[in-house]
């Protein structure tokens, strides 16, 4: 379907209240260890993991990943992940997305929504695509209405 069609007739549901309750907690967590700001981060593959662990402080920045707590557990950001965070549906991580300081995903459904969230307030965004069709699709056919992500080939990373 093309974009213009696709895009701009497009409607997404969002419960905010219901993303609010499910945020909540999240915050406060946050709060009591005095973190300001977290980077929200989608990967499936333990290569961007550790590139993310690379080049951020990791002392200083919680990165909260919807499917796992890779943290340690002698970090001091282990507890703020639960297990209920991984059980969500696809629509109630939209306010995570929204207050993240920094964006990291891989393409996939999570991204797919995440670009018909306004992230206009949100500086570094940036999209691991596997291959060049991915590419395409984001650059070329206008996928993003947020058109300031920045791209990565996931297969350039260096995870020595």
């Amino acid at each position: 379907m093309h974009y213009d069609v696709k895009y701009n007739f497009f409607y997404t549901y969002r419960n905010f209240e219901a993303e609010e309750r499910v945020f909540r907690n999240f915050k406060e967590k946050l709060d009591k260890k005095n973190i300001s700001k977290y980077i929200f981060f989608n990967g499936d593959s333990n290569h961007v993991n550790i590139y993310m662990q690379k080049n951020i402080e990791s002392d200083k920045i919680y990165i909260f990943n919807p499917n796992i707590n890779f943290y340690p557990k002698e970090h001091k950001f282990y507890d703020i992940w639960e297990e209920q965070y991984s059980k969500y549906l696809i629509p109630e991580y939209g306010i995570f997305i929204e207050k993240a300081s920094v964006i990291c995903m891989i393409y996939g459904a999570l991204f797919k929504y995440a670009i018909l969230l306004n992230l206009n307030h949100i500086e570094n965004k940036y999209i691991y695509v596997r291959n060049e069709i991915c590419y395409n699709e984001i650059c070329y056919n206008e996928f993003s209405k947020n058109n300031d992500w920045n791209i990565i080939y996931s297969d350039t990373i260096n995870t020595y």
